[in-house]
């Protein structure tokens, strides 16, 4: 009877780790909606519906100024992120972790020219917007 009680809780014990597990690691889908806008001086990303996303998105934008301000809309309520932009010389000028919802930040100022921003999601959900705009 002993055996029997150590077993079932054993196998009760194994069945709820299981189930707090997220097993589907995934990449970014259709079902995310990803839309990526690009133009001097002004970049926006977003992606919905992020249900245990593991990726990697990186992009290239022109900033004619020295700095620019990020907007975060995002929603992302589970996993970590990271984002950061390097200037035209491949210097990093903002490293953000976590995103997070109606913050601005600021870069610190950087080479004109093209620059380099990487957004990097691990174990996402919810929803990422955020805007990178040119400090006038």
């Amino acid at each position: 009877m002993k055996r029997l009680s150590i077993f079932a809780a054993a196998v009760a014990l194994a069945l709820g780790a299981v189930a707090c597990m997220d097993t589907i690691i995934k990449e970014y889908g259709p079902e995310n909606h990803v839309l990526l806008s690009v133009q001097t001086d002004s970049c926006r990303f977003q992606a919905e519906s992020l249900d245990n996303v593991h990726d990697v998105t990186r992009w290239v934008w022109t900033n004619t100024g020295t700095t620019a301000v990020v907007h975060h809309l995002s929603f992302y309520h589970h996993g970590g992120s990271q984002l950061t932009i390097l200037d035209a010389n491949g210097d990093s000028i903002l490293r953000r972790v976590p995103l997070e919802y109606a913050l601005d930040d600021t870069t610190t100022a950087g080479a004109p020219g093209v620059w380099t921003v990487e957004l990097q999601l691990f174990g996402g959900r919810g929803r990422v917007d955020i805007s990178i705009v040119k400090l006038q």
